[in-house]
């Protein structure tokens, strides 16, 4: 299995266990968080 296999069945994981009804649709503080890793980095 691919590495980013492995990443999307945790995060389906993930996202089947955790109640969603509670959850509104949009983000209540309108926040994007983007990161980057560069794996050549120590």
């Amino acid at each position: 299995m691919d590495v980013i296999d492995e990443l999307v069945a945790n995060n389906r994981a993930f996202a089947a266990s955790v109640p969603t009804q509670h959850l509104n649709l949009r983000p209540r503080r309108r926040l994007a968080i983007v990161t980057c890793m560069d794996s050549r980095l120590d």
